[in-house]
């Protein structure tokens, strides 16, 4: 059986939209110090987000790229989908630079449980990348681990290449203890495939629960190719 949400319920009383963080951080190119802040993706950013993690996040994604899922404009059209889908759940994350407005980073949020069925995929790309993923869900169950039936989920976390190494992203996985509060959840949870997204997540405090190195899901998964990586 499987429960799904097309919004997770907010606490009563919970505001939404809301922004949970503002910070700033010294300006890369200068001695100026510019302001961010984090709020809910709301509709009127949908579009852009989409545009913004494709480009930014899953053209370059390891196992996007090991699994040849963006060869073709099918499965960039599978992806920009997927992310939609992901974003009308109403608990993903955006960065702002304020004054220009412009998104510099954003996280893709979304609720899983001990009650979803296994995620199927008729395109042979994807479900080897499917495949992959769930061995790692698999091997380290977040709901039997934190005794808990659902959490929050990251289906992709990215910054604007021209923001990066600021710490934007720390500043974005601190802001998801927010939402976690706003919808009465206690936990969640990322596979990040690389190392800056690990310090990022070790700066934000976050646990390390489980690793796996690139050649030994590869002996696993043969067909993925993770050479470059």
């Amino acid at each position: 059986a499987s429960v799904k949400f097309s919004t997770f319920p907010r606490r009563e009383g919970v505001p939404y939209p809301q922004i949970y963080s503002r910070f700033k951080v010294k300006a890369s190119d200068s001695d100026d110090v510019e302001e961010f802040r984090i709020q809910d993706l709301t509709e009127n950013y949908f579009d852009q987000a989409v545009n913004f993690i494709v480009e930014n996040h899953a053209k370059g994604a390891v196992f996007h790229r090991a699994c040849k899922t963006l060869h073709n404009e099918s499965g960039i059209e599978r992806v920009r989908n997927s992310y939609r889908k992901v974003f009308e759940e109403k608990i993903s994350l955006i960065c702002i630079k304020v004054g220009s407005e412009e998104v510099v980073g954003l996280n893709a949020l979304h609720i899983k449980s001990r009650f979803d069925a296994p995620p199927v995929s008729d395109d042979p790309n994807f479900r080897i990348l499917i495949e992959s993923l769930q061995y790692i869900e698999n091997t380290f169950r977040v709901v039997d681990h934190y005794h808990v039936d659902y959490y929050m989920f990251a289906a992709g976390l990215c910054v604007d290449k021209n923001f990066r190494g600021r710490g934007i992203a720390t500043e974005i996985l601190k802001a998801r203890a927010g939402v976690l509060k706003a919808i009465e959840l206690n936990v969640t949870s990322s596979i990040f495939s690389t190392v800056g997204a690990q310090k990022a997540a070790a700066s934000a405090g976050y646990d390390e629960n489980y690793s796996i190195t690139y050649k030994e899901l590869g002996k696993l998964y043969p067909q993925i190719d993770f050479a470059f990586a």
